[in-house]
């Protein structure tokens, strides 16, 4: 029901008119959105993205951080030995890893070397090569 705004009548739904007084009635648009609403939604959104960032960076962790274990006990050591390559004596080491190694963790060989061998990920790598083998 509407009510006259003039009268305070009470008219249908479907008047234009009040009936009582004939005083237009204000037509019912839609609602605009609230601001608290858009409010809301923004922080939905933020919520949303948040997590899938973090989703996202704690798989990739996640995955670099494995290579380690597989690296060390799916490789297989050919040949270490000391070379002189230039100004100092450098230690070689030449392993053989599987070619499901080898193709699933591509994107962590090419970190691992792109720092020179010296980047905190070459460390985290080493610190499993360096570590003994279970008997």
């Amino acid at each position: 029901m509407r009510k006259c705004p003039y009268c305070g009548r009470e008219n249908g739904e479907e008047a234009a008119d009040c009936l009582e007084c004939g005083t237009a009635l204000a037509k019912k648009e839609p609602a605009a959105r609230p601001l608290e609403s858009q409010d809301e939604a923004g922080r939905e959104w933020l919520g949303i993205s948040l997590r899938t960032v973090c989703t996202i960076l704690l798989v990739g962790g996640l995955y670099l951080l494995s290579f380690g274990p597989v690296r060390r006990y799916c490789g297989t050591v050919i040949t270490t030995g000391p070379t002189s390559a230039g100004p100092g004596i450098t230690s070689v080491r030449t392993v053989r890893y599987p070619a499901w190694v080898s193709s699933i963790y591509l994107p962590a060989f090419l970190i691992g070397s792109a720092s020179g061998y010296d980047g905190l990920y070459a460390r985290y790598l080493r610190w499993w090569d360096d570590r003994p083998r279970p008997r």
